[in-house]
């Protein structure tokens, strides 16, 4: 089986704090990928915050060779995902790949965020129970037209 690289690739992972969203950072930074590890740390049962849990994370992928930041702005809102997309383009001046792994709590649609990661090489939303599908709103239009760049 043939292993994907992502050098040279920038990937701004939701939910990287725990779980799959932890596995999946750790994968792109395994395959070459500079890693943003987005979460805000919120505990088990919903409540506070806890920027430990990014910046453990992060300093994992540092530690193993790779290249990390944390980034512990809220991406429930339009706002809070442009913050995080900036975030990205400080530290390593794009973003091409975005895994949403992040929980949305009362139902907020995943579209409302997905506009600010437009012009990204690749959305992929996780669905918890429902699989991993490519994420088609957003920007469908800007993927398609960065694929032939890539």
């Amino acid at each position: 089986m043939r292993t994907t690289t992502l050098e040279g690739h920038v990937a701004l992972v939701t939910g990287a704090g725990r779980g799959i969203g932890r596995a999946h950072a750790l994968l792109m930074a395994e395959r070459g990928a500079r890693v943003v590890v987005s979460d805000i740390g919120v505990g088990l049962d919903g409540i506070g915050r806890d920027s430990s849990v990014a910046e453990g994370v992060a300093d994992e992928i540092v530690q193993a060779g790779g290249h990390a930041v944390a980034d512990t702005n809220d991406i429930s809102s339009f706002e809070g995902a442009a913050a995080a997309v900036q975030t990205a383009v400080r530290a390593f001046g794009k973003v091409d790949i975005v895994v949403n792994n992040a929980g949305l709590a009362g139902g907020s649609a995943i579209a409302a965020c997905a506009a600010a990661f437009c012009g990204c090489w690749f959305i992929l939303t996780v669905v918890c129970g429902a699989g991993i599908s490519p994420n088609s709103s957003a920007s469908s239009s800007s993927l398609s037209s960065r694929k032939s760049d890539t």
